[in-house]
């Protein structure tokens, strides 16, 4: 997974153009501070859900499991990925998880995308 704070570490032209956008949202006339508004996580193939979950705080390993309760905002589908967002306090900071559909992503995170979004 890649943790992200500046979009230009994003290969993904459309990944990279949606990060720019929601940093644009997140600004809201400002500067953008990754560390007091939040930043994004880019699943790579390979990236466990429970890895997501160890690395990021973003709660994902247990779903499938029958007591699973989701814990972020809202899922969105956006086209070549999802996007899942968790707000951790009043202020508004937030880490935001972008799930690409590419093979090799955990299929239990495109399953819980799929299923919530």
């Amino acid at each position: 997974m890649i943790v992200v704070r500046d979009p230009e570490v994003v290969n993904c032209p459309a990944v990279r153009g949606f990060i720019q956008q929601r940093i644009e949202l997140m600004r809201d006339g400002g500067d953008y501070d990754p560390e007091e508004q939040g930043y994004f996580i880019v699943i790579e193939p390979g990236d466990r859900a429970e890895d997501v979950q160890a690395n990021t705080g973003c709660p994902l390993g247990c779903f499938g499991d029958e007591d699973f309760a989701p814990m972020f905002e809202y899922v969105e589908d956006q086209g070549d990925f999802y996007e899942i967002v968790y707000i951790f306090n009043d202020s508004g900071f937030a880490h935001i998880v972008i799930v690409p559909k590419l093979p090799g992503i955990d299929p239990r995170l495109i399953q819980l995308c799929g299923e919530y979004a």
